[in-house]
Formats: structure tokens, C-alpha cells, sequence
């Protein structure tokens, strides 16, 4: 697999014994998305500062998950919090991603 950019069925099913809601566990969900397309978050430390320090990157993983479909998460801008459109992208808005 080193290399090569693994298709959401692949991250769904290596993934699927992560429990989401723990953000240490979320982490390598994160970290099979980015490992081989963001050098910066080849590590799995990178990937859970990604995820405390960006609560909404978290939600948007969260929902990525949920539906098997994580190609958001892998054109994830950087700092996508101060984006005011962020929540049109993600297809929720701002109200339920802070509740």
C-alpha cells in the first residue's frame, strides 16, 4: 500500500475497528487518509494535533466515516475553521456543528 492513496472502501475497512468518538482513535482514520498525500501528517501525533486543534476538521471526519465517503477529509484545507463557507462543504451547518 506504501505509496499509494487508499480508496474509501480500503480506509472504511481497515478503519472500521476505530471507535470515532475517541479522538486518539479517530486519529488514524486521519492518518490513513493523509499519510501518503500530506508528508506534514505522516505521523499519527500530526494527525491527532490536526484533530484537537480543529474541531471542525473532527465533525467533518466524523461524518466522513459515518458515510464511507472521505473525499472531503483528503481535500481538506488547512485552517477550513476560519473559512466561512467551510459548513456548505461539509453540508451541515455551523449551529450543528457546534451543538
Amino acid at each position: 500500500m506504501k505509496g499509494t492513496t487508499l480508496t474509501d472502501r480500503e480506509i472504511s475497512n481497515l478503519c472500521s475497528k476505530f471507535d470515532i468518538e475517541v479522538r486518539e482513535e479517530a486519529s488514524y482514520i486521519l492518518w490513513y487518509i493523509w499519510r501518503e498525500i500530506r508528508a506534514g501528517y505522516a505521523n499519527l501525533q500530526a494527525c491527532i494535533g490536526a484533530l484537537v486543534e480543529d474541531e471542525v476538521l473532527y465533525r467533518a471526519l466524523k461524518k466522513a466515516h459515518e458515510r464511507g465517503e472521505y473525499e472531503r477529509i483528503r481535500k481538506w484545507k488547512i485552517g477550513i475553521l476560519q473559512n466561512a463557507s467551510a459548513s456548505k462543504l461539509l453540508g451541515f451547518s455551523w449551529v450543528e456543528m457546534l451543538t
